[in-house]
């Protein structure tokens, strides 16, 4: 912990902590414009209070004296004693300026080290579109946040990492981050974020559980890309179908056709099981145009029409 020092010495004003803003204008020292009431009584006000400024170099015990920028601030002001706390520009430190007392004067206090923030997560959601989950979440401060493993289990294994996210190192502001987990199984699957520092300290989140479902019904997704050039993907999805063996399978085919109805490539020709799939079409050696893609698995046919721009 740094050691902590009266921003000034004036012992007439009575400082508001709440008011406090801070700059760094370099790594060599600091600049703070708050509030004070000049009449040292009674609440904050419009009426009485100054805006004024102070000053210090980097690493000094005291701060410059009080320039007075201003009467009758624009905005109410809170009248509790509270902490501010700051990030140190360009740095990954932080400080805090408070509110002391120093016998029956308040004054406006200065460490440098007597903050301490924690990466506190205030938010972690996960929502699931057909086979992948989509996760996110948020920081309301970060304290040496190197940043986040996603990690996953499901019904039968242990959590593993699936990815890792960076995280914002020292602030004091929200920070939203995401990550998607795509084409997973059907099942059940868990999953928590493990933080780390940046000298290797962890800390677990909650888990959170979520549910992959096999399809209800046929389907056949218009390409993504459309138009494109030259790949482009087709998804599509397999329900579960009772069979005498009590394995669903379907015979599926994917095919793609030009505009005289001429089969140009076979994507899939092949027993699936239930389940949500994806196949890539790389039209490189066909010439710009209109083409179709058939799906077929089992009594279930879709045609859909797509785009190749060169």
């Amino acid at each position: 912990m740094g050691t902590c020092f009266a921003v000034t010495n004036n012992p007439n004003f009575d400082y508001y902590g709440t008011d406090i803003k801070f700059h760094s204008f370099n790594n060599f020292g600091f600049d703070l414009v708050y509030q004070a009431d000049s009449n040292q009584a009674g609440p904050a006000s419009n009426d009485s209070d100054y805006l004024l400024f102070s000053g210090a170099a980097y690493g000094s015990m005291q701060f410059t004296g009080l320039t007075r920028l201003s009467d009758y601030p624009p905005a109410s002001y809170s009248t509790n004693y509270s902490s501010t706390i700051v990030t140190l520009n360009n740095t990954n430190d932080v400080g805090v300026i408070y509110v002391g007392e120093v016998g029956s004067d308040k004054k406006l206090f200065w460490d440098r080290a007597l903050a301490v923030i924690p990466v506190e997560l205030t938010s972690f959601h996960a929502n699931v579109e057909n086979n992948k989950v989509l996760l996110d979440w948020a920081t309301a401060t970060e304290l040496n946040n190197k940043g986040f493993f996603v990690e996953r289990k499901s019904s039968k294994d242990k959590f593993n990492s699936v990815a890792f996210i960076q995280g914002s190192g020292t602030s004091t502001d929200r920070h939203s981050y995401s990550y998607v987990d795509n084409n997973l199984e059907p099942g059940k699957y868990f999953y928590r974020l493990k933080q780390v520092d940046l000298d290797g300290t962890t800390n677990i989140s909650n888990t959170i559980e979520v549910d992959i479902s096999n399809p209800s019904e046929f389907g056949l997704s218009q390409n993504y890309p459309n138009p494109f050039n030259p790949t482009t993907t087709i998804k599509y999805s397999i329900p579960s179908v009772d069979t005498r063996s009590g394995v669903s399978v379907q015979n599926v085919s994917l095919k793609i056709y030009d505009v005289l109805g001429n089969e140009i490539a076979t994507l899939v020709n092949e027993q699936k099981e239930a389940g949500f799939y994806e196949v890539e079409f790389n039209a490189g050696k066909l010439s710009s145009g209109i083409y179709f893609y058939e799906l077929n698995a089992g009594t279930f046919r879709s045609i859909k029409k797509m785009l190749m721009i060169k």
